[in-house]
């Protein structure tokens, strides 16, 4: 049974929706990835707290003119709770979020890059995912 429910789990599609955008911000730029999630999934924090074995939201960089500036921030409600089988308090988002970096770079640089994260709902974890992502500095 066990093996049946993580087979099902790899097949599932997606329960989150992912649109990225560039936001010109004070000579330089944020890049906005705005997250819509089906009810009853979250997605956890680039902080998301617990004993360290869960995969928070991140998003990495290749090599490029650009260079971020400062730690990736968060805008939505955060849940901060407790979780059976896990140590401390962890935080998620559930409904909608967006994770925000800014950089630096010149008009018409190109960003390229991965983002990773993993989804859960009351019963599972959906395995972590990796995307790239490309984006033009306006």
């Amino acid at each position: 049974m066990l093996l049946t429910l993580g087979a099902g789990a790899q097949a599932m599609k997606d329960p989150s929706s992912w649109t990225m955008k560039v936001v010109p911000a004070n000579g330089a730029y944020d890049l906005v990835f705005h997250v819509d999630l089906q009810p009853g999934w979250h997605v956890w924090s680039n902080d998301v707290g617990g004993d360290g074995m869960l995969i928070p939201t991140a998003i990495s960089f290749e090599n490029g003119s650009h260079r971020p500036v400062g730690n990736l921030r968060e805008s939505g409600k955060i849940i901060e709770t407790t979780m059976d089988g896990v140590d401390g308090k962890v935080r998620y988002y559930s409904g909608q979020v967006e994770f925000i970096q800014t950089v630096k770079g010149a008009s018409g640089d190109i960003v390229k890059g991965e983002y990773t994260y993993q989804l859960c709902n009351e019963m599972m974890c959906l395995p972590p995912k990796t995307k790239p992502f490309s984006l033009r500095l306006p």
